[in-house]
């Protein structure tokens, strides 16, 4: 279908073969990820890491897994986050470990469950700092309780260490501040795996925000923020700064009605022209139409772009905007 649409522009673009995309383009793009992963993999030779399974089934209930490898590179082996997920987590199995420690959690917490599987291991660990904030208040009863100190599980090290926990300030209002950070990115990843709506014109946008919302909560303080701003960086590099990603960026009217010096961006404008003659391929006439006459009046909105329809129409990122029929009456 993507092919069909592309053919429709032209035939500077011919579709590869059944035998190019099965043997020589699957082969070239392997050899691009290997070489991706040269620097990673040397990190985990370094540091190590832990590789792990994400299972589920699709909408025909065919078995699929992926394997995954969590090291130093993810946000949250920062040390300071790190330390607070351990913590986090050594409390989590210990409540779930035995059958009197869950079945008095459930209880205080009327049988809400702390466990809340995330489409990422990432994302995994914001739903239980998440989980465990919003039964902050249930826990600390439960841990104070008279029934906690007759169960036998009270005076072991983990228990000890998990009444802890559930007891120190800091513990909780780190889970506070982590949740501020993790939370922006969190909102991309349900955004990417949503079916709803495409997001192909959303998600460098998105990211862009996230670290705008990060940098705010941690007060602007360059040396607080910086670290992780670098790591999302160097995850986008090459993987979500594309051509591609760029021009969706741009005409996005959700996004460039709201800041119209995004037409400005050298970069950003660059990569469009070099996008359009790309897709347009020996197509001059078509990328004279495009470049010359469609896109300026919609950088400068007028015709159909200065309606108030087109206009009020992507003032909210909700379910029903999409803003490749932003303009289509």
């Amino acid at each position: 279908m993507m092919l069909e649409v592309v053919g429709q522009f032209g035939t500077g673009l011919p579709p590869p073969t059944r035998y190019a995309l099965s043997d020589t383009l699957l082969k070239h793009e392997v050899e691009r990820t290997k070489n991706l992963l040269k620097k990673t993999e040397q990190e985990w030779k370094d540091d190590g890491c832990s590789i792990m399974t994400d299972a589920w089934s699709d909408r025909k209930r065919r078995s699929i897994m992926n394997l995954c490898v969590n090291s130093k590179m993810g946000i949250g082996a920062l040390p300071r986050f790190k330390k607070l997920l351990d913590q986090a987590k050594k409390l989590t199995i210990f409540i779930y470990a035995h059958h009197k420690t869950l079945a008095m959690m459930r209880s205080y917490t009327n049988k809400r469950e702390i466990i809340q599987p995330g489409v990422t291991i990432f994302a995994s660990a914001f739903l239980i700092l998440q989980s465990l904030a919003e039964k902050k208040e249930q826990l600390r009863h439960m841990f104070s309780s008279t029934e906690w100190e007759e169960c036998k599980f009270s005076s072991t090290p983990k228990g000890i260490a998990s009444y802890k926990t559930v007891s120190r300030v800091q513990f909780w209002s780190g889970v506070t501040q982590c949740l501020k950070v993790f939370s922006p990115l969190v909102k991309v990843l349900r955004m990417v795996d949503a079916d709803w709506k495409p997001s192909m014109g959303f998600v460098y946008g998105e990211i862009k925000v996230a670290k705008e919302e990060i940098i705010t909560s941690l007060g602007g303080n360059e040396k607080a923020y910086k670290p992780i701003i670098d790591i999302i960086n160097k995850k986008m590099k090459g993987r979500l700064d594309s051509s591609l990603h760029l021009t969706s960026y741009l005409l996005n009217s959700y996004y460039h009605y709201k800041d119209l010096q995004l037409q400005y961006d050298p970069d950003i404008m660059n990569t469009i022209l070099d996008f359009f003659d790309t897709l347009l391929c020996d197509n001059f006439e078509m990328q004279r139409q495009v470049v010359t006459i469609d896109l300026p009046k919609y950088k400068k909105k007028v015709d159909r772009f200065s309606c108030d329809l087109a206009i009020k129409n992507c003032r909210v990122n909700d379910a029903e905007f999409d803003p490749g029929n932003s303009f289509y009456f």
